[in-house]
């Protein structure tokens, strides 16, 4: 992970130069790959944790020598890191193939996000630059897009606004309950009578309410 960073970063602060892998025509740029690289090496080092509560997360060889599912930490951070770079490329060559395009709101809150996490003292330090970062957080929101397409109201495999409001009322109750305290005013339970009298009250008659909200 150190060597493929220290590689990357020479170029990759400054913009997109260097590639970092290639999925299917679609040069994936090193800033993104050390973006998962990080991600990936956080989740190992949580897994690991989950292992072994003693292990010292602050010491590198500790962490290779670890295995997760069967591999080496090393290997399976570089397995995980590819993976959400296939993921990522995926995403980005889908989105242009449906010709889909974020939506004004949807940009709004990349440049909300991108203003709340964007980090260049940590990031461009670790060779991510501003525009792989952005590119990341453009893809989730593209992502969402892509799943609307196909499966939202609508959609091509979508479902109609009536057939989700059909499934809402068979799957959802709309109920009230009053709380009727087994205890006197000063916090002590009741005794028998009082118990008695009230579970009386408490016995209403059963009522359904209409499966559609006027």
């Amino acid at each position: 992970l150190l060597a493929v960073s220290t590689a990357a970063a020479g170029t990759a602060c400054g913009s997109n130069t260097r590639t970092a892998l290639t999925v299917n025509g679609y040069e994936v740029p090193a800033g993104v790959y050390i973006y998962f690289a990080n991600s990936a090496y956080s989740e190992a080092v949580s897994k690991l944790q989950e292992e072994n509560e003693e292990l010292d997360t602050t010491d590198e060889k500790a962490i290779r020598a670890g295995y997760i599912e069967g591999k080496d930490a090393e290997t399976w951070i570089k397995d995980k890191a590819t993976e959400m770079c296939v993921d990522f490329a995926a995403t980005e060559l889908k989105f242009d193939e449906l010709g889909l395009s974020l939506t004004p709101s949807d940009e709004s809150y990349v440049d909300m996000m991108m203003s709340y996490y964007w980090s260049p003292t940590t990031m461009e330090k670790n060779g991510i630059s501003e525009d792989s970062f952005r590119k990341i957080v453009r893809s989730s929101y593209k992502s969402d897009a892509i799943f609307n397409y196909y499966y939202g109201i609508g959609g091509e495999n979508g479902v109609t606004e009536e057939q989700v409001a059909d499934y809402y009322a068979e799957h959802n109750i709309r109920a009230q309950y009053v709380r009727m305290d087994l205890k006197d005013g000063e916090g002590n339970l009741l005794k028998s009578d009082g118990k008695a009298e009230m579970l009386d009250m408490a016995e209403v008659p059963s009522f359904r309410f209409p499966d559609r909200a006027p």
